[in-house]
């Protein structure tokens, strides 16, 4: 009886560290392919009890699995006004509108490039049911591209890195997508003399208090990872400026 206590105890310390247990991860499309690999594998590499099962989907609809509790935390590139469902969204990271293209781009060596260069090249927009493709069109738009310009549209984003790959086309993605996509040595960022600002890279969560050990871990890993790129990796550059770390 007393080795089985003792068990017991080292297992109940071992669940309000967040040391065991499964954390239900929601993420959207863009946050999912990429930017989130590496908190998560050093989460799991510190936690060898743990488990993560990852949800990628549209921020709305992860935002009603998490205000229902079918997920734990969910991980987003928008600012959220989510207080009157009983959640939380709180900022880690700058996030940017860049234009990105193939590692050996002709266009990658300029700085900045030409709008006239912009306007000749064939593009890639991503799909009229993306939440970003509003903030997409607004930005070809203000650097003086027309509908014409667009080669192809899609909702893949595996689909946009083998194109770009294997062609001189461009598009514009969030800067936390383009970050994992260039860590990976296939894409470039082209430097340009405009900067889009998009909202926030963040984590959500019910604000009532009712979240797992295994979450709340999580949430501390994720605010590790965002200040360990605010020294390597700077926003001029294509990369992630934590928001904590600006505002000082």
């Amino acid at each position: 009886m007393r080795e089985l206590t003792q068990q017991a105890a080292t297992i109940g310390t071992s669940v309000q560290r967040g040391e065991v247990g499964e954390l239900r991860l929601g993420a959207s499309f863009s946050i999912a392919n990429g930017l989130i690999a590496e908190p998560i594998s050093r989460f799991l590499d510190r936690r060898p009890k743990a488990s993560v099962r990852v949800v990628p989907g549209p921020t709305p609809h992860l935002l009603q699995e998490l205000d229902a509790g079918q997920l734990d935390l969910v991980v987003v590139g928008v600012r959220l006004v989510v207080q009157q469902h009983g959640l939380k969204f709180e900022p880690l990271v700058e996030n940017q509108l860049v234009v990105i293209g193939r590692r050996d781009h002709p266009l990658s060596t300029l700085d900045p490039v030409p709008m006239v260069a912009l306007a000749e090249a064939r593009w890639i927009m991503c799909s009229q049911h993306d939440p970003l493709r509003i903030d997409v069109e607004a930005g070809m738009t203000s650097l003086g591209l027309s509908r014409e310009a667009v080669a192809m549209e899609t909702g893949s984003t595996s689909l946009v890195v083998d194109v770009l790959t294997q062609t001189d086309f461009l598009t514009m993605v969030p800067s936390g997508f383009a970050f994992s996509l260039m860590a990976d040595g296939k894409i470039s960022r082209l430097k340009l003399a405009t900067r889009f600002t998009l909202r926030p890279i963040g984590v959500a969560y019910r604000s009532n208090g009712d979240i797992p050990p295994v979450a709340l871990a999580f949430v501390k890993m994720l605010r590790e990872w965002a200040n360990i790129h605010a020294r390597a990796l700077a926003g001029e550059t294509g990369k992630l400026v934590p928001l904590m770390r600006r505002r000082k």
